[in-house]
């Protein structure tokens, strides 16, 4: 239950970033991020990691015990 917060939250925030820096939430228009953001897809990328439960993450802990 403590990863179920941070980890979505972290992909609510990434997904506000993208829509405040560029008024739109269509994906064609976010090329050129990573060198404005370089960051953002790193933070992005392990947050739906750990939001599928993939093994390493936070998330699997909590999963493996239940299945």
């Amino acid at each position: 239950m403590s990863s179920h917060g941070p980890v979505p939250s972290a992909l609510f925030l990434c997904v506000g970033v993208l829509y405040d820096r560029h008024k739109t939430r269509l994906a064609r228009y976010y090329g050129g991020s990573v060198s404005t953001m370089p960051n953002l897809p790193t933070i992005s990328f392990s947050s739906t990691l750990a939001n599928m439960s993939s093994p390493g993450t936070s998330s699997f802990i909590g999963e493996f015990p239940i299945s």
